[in-house]
Order: structure tokens, then sequence, then C-alpha cells
């Protein structure tokens, strides 16, 4: 085994990753490999999502991902040899209904990926764009809900669990690294939900219908309104329940249960 060190790090904070950045630098050196997978979420439907919402997505998932790499990005030029992946979404290919805020920074990530392995390929470094289904990792707990949140975390967390429609974090991780060390271009890990992306490419009037009958059917606007709760604030019934058992095993598995205390408890049920 490796040794392994954890730092905290707000990817949304200049000073954050560059004090990250020295620190790994002093213990081991200029980076070959980069990862970049912090992320946040929002669910809920589009009146429900505020500007700051949109921001707060942009500047975690993408903008991160870019400070990231500017600060590391110059021990792998010096080296000639480098691997950056940034781990998208399905998402980012294709929007999906209640999940704005996301969708608009994975389709943003992508296009900074692509950009990125075009400049960059001439020096040796390679980046890899990662586009992903769900991931079980337990995070549905911490994800912010909007609307009748209650309502959105259920049908957020039972599709989590669904194994045709997620897919456990340990097979995608060895399966991202994989394909971040061999340099590939694009990556969809190897799931069902896949199919999806072939549906957009030859079938997207089909995929519009499917898509545009799916916001019909979820939870309308009301409840908290733009107000924000956690997942573990918007427990009901449905979630948890056996529905949703994968997920809460990768909440324990990964640390996700302790509750996080930025923000109150909604006032509104």
């Amino acid at each position: 085994g490796g040794e392994v060190m954890a730092e905290p790090c707000d990817v949304r904070c200049d000073s954050d990753v560059q004090r990250l950045a020295a620190r790994v630098g002093d213990k081991w050196g200029d980076v070959e490999i980069l990862l970049n997978v912090a992320g946040v979420i929002e669910v809920g439907p589009f009146d429900a999502m505020t500007m700051d919402d949109f921001q707060n997505s942009l500047d975690v998932n993408c903008w991160g991902a870019l400070r990231m790499t500017r600060a590391l990005l110059p021990g792998m030029r010096k080296r000639g040899w480098g691997r950056i992946g940034n781990v998208a979404s399905l998402g980012g290919k294709r929007a999906v209904p209640h999940m704005l805020p996301y969708a608009v920074s994975k389709f943003a990530l992508v296009g900074l990926s692509h950009g990125l392995r075009a400049e960059l390929a001439q020096e040796g470094v390679l980046v890899t764009t990662i586009c992903p289904s769900l991931m079980r990792t337990g995070s549905p707990r911490n994800a912010i809900f909007k609307g009748q949140h209650r309502k959105e975390y259920a049908w957020f967390c039972i599709g989590d669990s669904l194994p045709m429609a997620s897919m456990d974090a340990s097979l995608a991780a060895q399966q991202l690294l994989q394909a971040v060390q061999e340099g590939r271009r694009e990556v969809y890990l190897r799931h069902p939900m896949n199919l999806g992306v072939l549906a957009q490419s030859y079938l997207p009037g089909l995929t519009d219908e499917a898509l545009a009958l799916a916001a019909r059917v979820l939870p309308a606007m009301g409840g908290i309104g733009r107000d924000a709760a956690r997942g573990y604030q918007s427990e009901s019934a449905w979630a948890p329940s056996w529905l949703t058992s994968l997920t809460q095993a990768a909440a324990e598995r990964y640390n996700q249960l302790r509750p996080r205390e930025d923000l109150q408890p909604p006032t509104v049920s």
C-alpha cells in the first residue's frame, strides 16, 4: 500500500488550493497524477434555484478543478509528463430535470477538460474527462434539496440505490484511475446507464421527450421553496427505507453519517 495524507481544502478558495499544493509538494515533490473529484449537488425544480446555487456549483465543480489544475500543472510541465482526470458526469452530457445547477457546472467542466487536453497534450500532459452515472458514495445525506425537499430526497436517494441507475464507488474508482493512467480522452464508466449517451446521440428527440416526462412527474414547487435542506434534514418514510439500503450502506462505509452543521434545519416541513 501507499502512504496517504488527508488535508481539508475548500476548492472555492485560492489560498486553500495553494496551501494544499504546497503541502503536497513539500512532502512528495511534484504531482504526477491529479484527480479532480470535489463536487456539490443541488436537487429541486428550476424555480427553487437561486443564482447563488448556480454560482456555487460552478465554483466547486468547474472552477475548483481549474484552480487545482493551475496549482499543480507547473510540476507536470517541468517533468514533461502528467495526467489529469476531471470527474464530470453523464449530467454533463445531458441535463437531468431538477438538477440544473449541477448540469450547468458539469457541462462547463466537460468543455474545460476537452480544451485543456487539446492545449496540454503537446507537453506530455493528458487530460481525461470522466462521465460516470450516479456513484454510490452515500453523499445524498449531505446534498442540498429544495422545494418539496422530502419528496426530492426520496426520489434521488432511491435512484442512487438502484443497481441499474448507480454503480459501486470502489468499482468506479478502479475504472477511473486506470483510464487516467492510460491518458484516455473521455471515459464512460462501464454501466447500463451509459445507454443514455447512445440514446442521446441517435435518438435525441426521444430523449427530450423522456426527460420532459420525468420533469412532469417530479415534485412541483412548494415545501420550503428556495430555502435549503440537507438530505439528513429531509428524511421520510421512503428514505431511509429498504429501497435506499445500498445508499445507506455506502454512507456508513464512506463516512457520510456525521451531520454537517453549516445549514440550519428547514423551518417548513
